[in-house]
């Protein structure tokens, strides 16, 4: 392979590569379209702060005040509603299923 000079200017003209070479020449290449890739600072992660059980089932029993359940009506009208997008997917899937094993017989003379 023959590296130009106007792509990796650092590169001897005409000069075969090996491999090595060229995975050097193509991570130096990157590095200097994509600075921001391999000049990206880690923040500090904080310290963890210490487990205390009581506060953890204080907490999420707060947080659990704040939910707002479905009603049993809800439920039952959702969970319809699932079953009944269930059904009619199924009965497409089977009919899409049947047109195309029709096509495949008669195309291959099976039936």
């Amino acid at each position: 392979m023959v590296i130009r000079p106007f792509l990796y200017p650092d590169a001897p003209v005409g000069r075969r590569l090996g491999i090595k070479s060229l995975v050097i020449l193509f991570s130096s290449t990157i590095r200097h379209h994509f600075p921001h890739i391999f000049t990206h600072k880690k923040e500090p992660t904080p310290p963890m702060s210490k487990v205390n059980p009581a506060k953890f089932v204080r907490e999420v029993r707060q947080e659990m005040e704040k939910v707002t359940w479905p009603t049993r009506r809800e439920t039952m009208v959702s969970t319809g509603m699932v079953l009944a997008l269930v059904a009619v997917a199924a009965t497409f899937f089977v009919f899409v299923d049947w047109v195309i094993s029709t096509l495949v017989r008669i195309v291959l003379g099976i039936g």
